[in-house]
């Protein structure tokens, strides 16, 4: 458990200080007063997830709406997929084989 949450931790203030522009700009625009002395400011609670890291940086790397449509394909491939067959899905996941 310490070193699968050391891991978590380590990804998850990577993709929180990947995520400080966009937290230091949404401050700056809903006119939130930034301690002074600080640089950029960010959120452990949002920041932390993956998602949403997702679906904010890979449409700016994708060429804006170009890039948010791929990943709107992309899930939906996924949840296709998963609806096809639930059970595989979670026998992947680790349940129990019902055989």
């Amino acid at each position: 458990m310490i070193v699968a949450g050391m891991l978590e931790l380590i990804v998850g203030f990577y993709i929180t200080t990947g995520m400080a522009d966009i937290f230091t700009q949404d401050a700056i625009n809903a006119q939130y007063e930034i301690p002074e002395g600080m640089v950029q400011i960010t959120s452990i609670a949002d920041g932390f997830l993956w998602p949403v890291w997702l679906f904010t940086s890979m449409p700016t790397w994708l060429g804006g709406a170009v890039g948010l449509t791929i990943i709107a394909v992309l899930l939906a491939i996924i949840i296709f997929l998963y609806m096809r067959n639930r059970r595989a899905w979670e026998i992947v996941a680790g349940a129990q084989n019902e055989e």
